[in-house]
Formats: structure tokens, sequence, C-alpha cells
């Protein structure tokens, strides 16, 4: 009796365990639900037996195996893609991979983004949509993961980065031996002035943005903004050198090295204490806006002393009372040994110049279309019928020829087609009155002119 008990035991135990075992094993079949998945600046995953609504995906990566019942949405991120997606896939500033099993129901769109392994949906145009397809962007998604979400403008793991980073450096070391002297009254600027640099700096780079939007606004003004934004790249590479060579030289005060104090050593060893703080997550941010800023506003105040310094060199001299009250004549090759015209203040000259036209154009055409046109027969013509543009009249430059003979239809023709030929050339051209030793540029070379400064008090259109 007992043993048929104990055996009554036995199968209903086993029963039981057959029953748990078979619900495990239907339950292990059975594709895990989740609601909406959504990640920033993480992971994302659904494995090859899990089901998920919708999937979004933003500074990241991810990868899909199972099933995506709704849309796939990537944002400036990395997604694998081998399982099946029921919706649309949409990939902004992104980047996504396909893989043998990927299977989409929707529109395939990508905006800015790079593709892999997509011939499955090529044969279909009406759902795969490629907007400025740029290829494989791994490197600059890893850029924003790891970059710009922790707050830093270098990643020492991104090759991509580290290119950048020596790239500009090489352009600002560039600029340094182009332009020693704005680069050496922006270092002492710093020095003297440096909460005023600070001021300026962010005066100028606020102001900025609205002036941008009002040229472009404008439609006229729309030709002045590349001009603009050279000007103001310009003024960043410049001031970061000026910035390096202050910080190095700073440093030298500190550790009494004298090497420090030259313009190169000091530069060096600025640039590497800024590149180390830039690895640093949220200081390198602060530190980029903090060096951009002093950077601009230490050039615009060298650039401010520099013209304030020309105009009292050129202020005449005060006459004396018992001198006569008729000046002497100044005879016809005079005006070519005047001080010559420096690169800032005949660039200043040639955005008065491009605003007039500009102005002029819209009101005479209501677009731009003859702009170029229009700037050529205006310089031209004022050239040579007096030597000089109203920008360059503002300023108190004038255009003269070397040989002290005036300026002529046919001269001032040569220097505007060559004006379009230092245009074409990347603007190499006007650039080269910055170390010419003569400061002329190549349209002056051609024409046999030099843009020089007048005194005050004599006669622009008078002087040849």
């Amino acid at each position: 009796m007992r043993a048929l008990t104990l055996w009554k035991w036995v199968i209903v135990m086993s029963g039981v365990a057959l029953t748990f075992v078979d619900f495990v094993v239907r339950a292990e079949a059975q594709p895990v639900t989740r609601r909406d998945l959504v990640s920033v600046g993480g992971g994302l995953g659904v494995k090859k037996e899990e089901t998920a609504l919708d999937a979004v995906l933003v500074f990241g990566e991810g990868k899909v195996d199972g099933i995506v019942e709704g849309d796939l949405v990537v944002v400036a991120g990395h997604m694998v893609l081998n399982g099946k997606v029921k919706g649309d896939v949409t990939v902004v500033l992104g980047d996504i991979q396909f893989g043998p099993e990927a299977e989409i129901g929707g529109k395939t769109t990508l905006v800015l983004s790079g593709s892999q392994g997509a011939n499955y949906v090529d044969g279909d145009s009406t759902k795969f949509h490629k907007v400025l397809d740029l290829g494989n962007m791994s490197q600059l998604h890893e850029y924003l993961r790891r970059g710009v979400l922790r707050g830093r403008p270098i990643v020492p793991s991104s090759s991509g980065s580290l290119f950048f980073t020596l790239s500009t450096l090489l352009i600002i070391g560039l600029g340094g031996l182009i332009f020693k002297g704005t680069i050496g009254a922006g270092a002492t600027v710093l020095v003297d002035r440096p909460v005023t640099a600070l001021c300026a700096g962010l005066t100028f780079l606020t102001l900025s943005v609205p002036l941008t939007l009002i040229l472009v606004v404008s439609v006229v003004g729309i030709v002045l903004v590349p001009f603009f934004l050279c000007m103001l790249v310009l003024t960043v590479i410049l001031g970061n050198a000026s910035v390096y060579i202050f910080l190095g030289r700073q440093l030298s005060r500190a550790t009494g090295i004298e090497m420090l104090q030259r313009p190169l050593g000091a530069g060096v060893v600025g640039a590497l204490t800024v590149l180390v703080l830039y690895m640093i997550p949220v200081v390198g941010c602060l530190t980029l806006g903090l060096v951009t800023t002093m950077a601009v506003g230490c050039v615009m105040l060298a650039l401010l002393d520099a013209y304030r310094r020309e105009t009292r060199l050129a202020a005449p001299a005060p006459i004396s009372q018992d001198a006569p009250s008729t000046l002497p004549s100044i005879p016809e090759p005079a005006a070519s040994i005047y001080p010559r015209a420096g690169f800032w203040r005949r660039l200043a000259s040639m955005i008065l110049d491009l605003s007039l036209i500009g102005i002029v154009t819209g009101m005479l055409w209501g677009s731009a279309n003859f702009f170029f046109l229009t700037l050529m027969v205006y310089h031209v013509g004022m050239v040579a019928w007096r030597g000089t543009t109203v920008g360059k009249l503002v300023l108190g430059l004038k255009v003269v020829r070397l040989d002290g003979q005036p300026v002529g239809v046919l001269v001032a023709l040569v220097r505007g087609l060559g004006a379009i030929f230092s245009t074409v050339m990347l603007m190499l051209g006007f650039l080269w009155v910055a170390w010419d030793v003569e400061q002329q540029s190549w349209h002056d070379k051609m024409a046999g002119t030099v843009v020089v400064r007048i005194p005050r008090g004599l006669s622009l259109v008078g002087l040849r």
C-alpha cells in the first residue's frame, strides 16, 4: 500500500515537472514585447527574439535584430539593422548599416547620412530616398558622442578630430608667419587690456549674428556674407595665435624660462596648453569659448590702435601764423611718396564699396544678377576718373601710378581685370598686400599702381 502511494507521488511530481518545463520552453519561444525604445547618447538594442513598438536613437549606437512594429529613427547615431521594421526608417546626420536579413515595410529616408549594404532597396526608388548621401559617417558619430556630448572640442581617440586639430594649428602657424605685426599687437593688447579684449570680442561675436541675418534677408547683401565670414575666420585665426603667444609668455614669467618669451616658443607652449584643456570634458568647451572671444577682441583692438596711429601720422603739421596763407603746390609725382595703405584699411574700403554696389544693384534691378558687372564698371570708372572710390574716399585712400602719371582708362581697366584674377585665385591676390614689401596686390603689380594714404587737409581728387 505504501509502495503504491509512493509511485503515485512520483507520477504526480513528474507530471508537474514536465508541465513546468513545457511552460518555460513556451515562454522562451514567445517574442518579448517592449514599449517604445528611446536612447539618447547610449546604446539601443532589439534582440532577435524581441519586439519593440517605435525605436529612436540619438547620439549613440544601436542594433536591431528583432522586430520593430512602428518606425525606426536615428539622429546623429550609428545603427545596424538586421531585423524587420514594419514602419518607416529615417536617418538624419547618422549612419545605418543594413544586414542580409534586414526588411523594411515602409519608406527609408536618409538625410545628410550614410548607408552601407543597402543594395536590396536601391531598386525601389519609391521607398528609398537619399538626401545628400555622405557615405560612412562613423567618425562623425564618434566625435559627436565622445566630444560634443561630453563638452570637449578634441577627442584623443578620434583620428579625424586629431587630423582637424593639426590642420588648424598649421593654418594658425602660417597666419602667424604672414601677419607677424598684427599677431604681436594682439598679444600686447592681451597683456595691457585683457578685460577690454574679452568685452570687445563678446560684443563683436554677438553683433555678427544679427548682421549676417540682415545681409541674408536683404537678398542683395548675400553677396557680402562670404567676405564677412572670411574676415571673421581670418580674425579668429590671427587672434588664436595672439592668445597662444600671450599664454606662453605668462607661463614663462611663472616658470622663469627665458626661451618662452620669444614668439615661437611662447606660441608653441601656449598652443599645447590650450590643446590639453580642449581634451577635458566641459572645461574644453569653456576654454574654446573664452579663447575665441579673446582672440576676436584682441585683433579688433589691435586694428583699432593701428588705425589711430595711422591717423595721427597722416595728420598735417600745424601751420604757423607767420607762414604764408597759401600752401605751395604739390608736384604731380608727389602722391606716390605718401604712406602705403595696409591690408586692413584696404579691406575696410572694399567692404564699403561692396555694400554701396549691393544697395545700388538692388535699387536698380531688384536682384544681385548684375552685381559683379556693376562692381567692375564702378571701379574702373571711378579709378580712371578720380583715382579713388567711395570706400577709399571715406578712408583717405587713393590709387596712383608708380611713375607719377595719371591713372587713365587703360590702366584702370587692366587693374580691374587683374582684380578678377586675384579673386579667382582664392582671394590670394588681395591677401598679397599683407606681406608684400611694396604693399601691392596682384592687380596693383599688373597695372603698376599702388594705394596710398593721403594726409588730412589735402584733396584726394586733386592728387595723381
